[in-house]
């Protein structure tokens, strides 16, 4: 057979696993000691009791997501990360030139820098 990649994925790619359920008209009638109406036995306390074991293999779905999809997740994760820092990054700065710890000066822009 063939065992190179390409083919191998497209032959599982082919494939149709598929589950068909078929119902089968069964039916349940009480055990006599029940009582002798099968309409009213239910009532007088008969069980039923149904064991059922459905088997289904294991598949993978492999889900490509798209390009909007990628940059809506990278816009999340960098807002999710960049507001909380930005927002501790101003708040220290402010705590740090307002005790003093930072030193700053102020240049006005309006004055001349140079003396002609």
């Amino acid at each position: 057979g063939d065992i190179l990649l390409p083919g191998l994925l497209q032959r599982y790619a082919a494939r149709n696993c598929t589950t068909e359920y078929v119902p089968s008209l069964g039916y349940w009638l009480p055990s006599p000691e029940a009582g002798a109406d099968p309409q009213h036995a239910a009532a007088e306390g008969s069980e039923f009791h149904l064991s059922v074991t459905v088997r289904v293999p294991h598949e993978v779905y492999l889900y490509w997501r798209g390009p909007w999809e990628v940059l809506k997740l990278a816009w999340l994760q960098y807002f999710s990360v960049a507001f909380p820092m930005y927002w501790l990054f101003v708040k220290v700065k402010g705590f740090l030139v307002k005790s003093g710890l930072l030193v700053t000066r102020c240049v006005s822009e309006l004055r001349p820098k140079y003396k002609y």
